[in-house]
């Protein structure tokens, strides 16, 4: 699900097909059970009442903990 806000998103037809396409890299064990991991993803809509449509650009960065035995 995407959450909008803004004086732009104000028409957004919660009804609109959204996909997402990305892709990222997770290490395990970089220190005992502690990983890092990156992503990066672009989120597209469809059009919007004649004006384009959404395109956003996410990235993120996170500590993973590896559960159980490696």
């Amino acid at each position: 699900m995407i959450k909008t806000w803004g004086t732009d998103f104000s028409v957004i037809d919660p009804t609109l097909f959204a996909g997402n396409y990305g892709g990222g890299i997770k290490l395990n064990g970089l220190y005992g059970r502690f990983g890092g991991r990156f992503d990066v993803r672009m989120w597209r809509t469809e059009e919007i009442k004649n004006n384009g449509g959404a395109n956003l650009f996410e990235a993120s960065v996170g500590v993973t903990y590896t559960l159980g035995s490696h």
